[in-house]
């Protein structure tokens, strides 16, 4: 899961630089959606509470994952054809 993180994250990078513009709308929605809500302190279960606080963290990042697998791994596929 933290290779897929690490990919979402260099999809947004590259969307946001204009270098890879061919993603959905859908797909940047959940992608900001789901890293905002792992960063932001305040979500369903806060994060000062021990374990549980980052478990519904990882729970929607994986949902948001799961969800965008395939634009993932055309953005993957993209990246390794570019350099």
């Amino acid at each position: 899961m933290w290779e897929t993180l690490q990919a979402l994250l260099r999809l947004l990078t590259a969307w946001a630089h204009g270098r890879y513009n061919v993603v959905p709308w859908r797909t940047l929605v959940f992608a900001v959606a789901g890293v905002l809500y792992f960063v932001d302190p305040l979500d369903l279960i806060p994060d000062h509470i021990p374990f549980l606080g980052y478990l519904d963290d990882a729970g929607v990042l994986a949902l948001v994952l799961r969800a965008i697998r395939k634009d993932i791994d055309r953005f993957l596929a993209w990246e390794r054809a570019s350099y």
